[in-house]
């Protein structure tokens, strides 16, 4: 689901690394209209991309589609590098972070003021991982964006 071909896969670790205990909270404005997070979701896509996806209800791992709207996407390429945990990640640490902001049958592109944090991930299929998800004021097509807060995501592995 990635814009382009990441120029490495996004290496996931080996072993549970991080410290587990964020809780999920995160809510804002997603084009114009709250939104409060529900569920999140972790996967690698066949570029090698991970995405994480908040969801405004309850879901598991599957296929995510525009049908599944409301969302928020966040995709992560390190370029081969190992996630760091505890550090932020913005496109102007050498990696690319975008948001895309999904609303009925459109989906809106934010490059700018997108950061990631993960705190705590773990390989297993169904494990959780944590983190923080922040937008900085931002425009996603004609309505503001904004969105802040922690993330409890399902790892779902390879999609």
């Amino acid at each position: 689901m990635g814009a382009g071909a990441a120029a490495a896969e996004t290496p996931v670790p080996g072993t549970a690394i991080g410290i587990g205990t964020v809780s999920p909270g995160a809510v804002g404005v997603l084009r114009g209209n709250p939104f409060v997070a529900r569920a999140a979701i972790a996967q690698r896509d066949f570029y090698g991309d991970l995405n994480l996806y908040v969801f405004g209800v309850r879901r598991g791992c599957g296929v995510v589609s525009v049908s599944d709207a409301p969302y928020l996407w966040i995709s992560v390429d390190t370029g081969g590098k190992a996630l760091p945990i505890g550090r932020s990640i913005r496109s102007t640490t050498g990696m690319r972070v975008v948001a895309n902001v999904v609303r009925a049958s459109r989906q809106f592109l934010i490059r700018e003021g997108v950061s990631i944090t993960f705190t705590h991930l773990d390989p297993r299929l169904g494990s959780v991982w944590h983190g923080s998800v922040r937008i900085a004021s931002g425009s996603s097509g004609d309505a503001l964006t904004v969105f802040s807060g922690s993330f409890a995501a399902r790892w779902c592995g390879e999609m």
